[in-house]
């Protein structure tokens, strides 16, 4: 069911998604991948973030890549961003490699 690499291997493909009905006001610490549709107050950390068009965050977000279309509110942390026509991004950016364009 799981092939070689047992459960943890098919775990760590999985993305956890927040819907653009739900708001988190809390801090979030995923393992893996975050699909952002909805609302977060508080602080992020995961391996990867995408922010949707439709996704906001607001607090501090350490990440080591992140896809971003929606709004960011705080500090962001990054190896490699990339930037959508439709982000908004306020606050501090710290990023090794930024890709593509956004409303700083």
């Amino acid at each position: 069911m799981f092939g070689k690499n047992g459960p943890e291997k098919a775990a760590e493909k999985a993305a956890s998604f927040i819907d653009a009905n739900t708001r988190v006001i809390g801090s979030i610490v995923a393992e893996g991948t975050l699909v952002l549709g909805g609302h977060v107050e508080g602080n992020i950390t995961t391996t990867e973030l995408q922010i949707l068009d439709t996704g906001s965050a607001k607090g501090h977000i350490e990440v080591f890549s992140a896809i971003i279309d929606g709004m960011t509110d705080g500090k962001l942390e990054a190896n490699v961003a990339n930037v959508g026509a439709t982000a908004t991004l306020r606050g501090e950016i710290l990023c090794k490699n930024k890709i593509g364009r956004a409303h700083v």
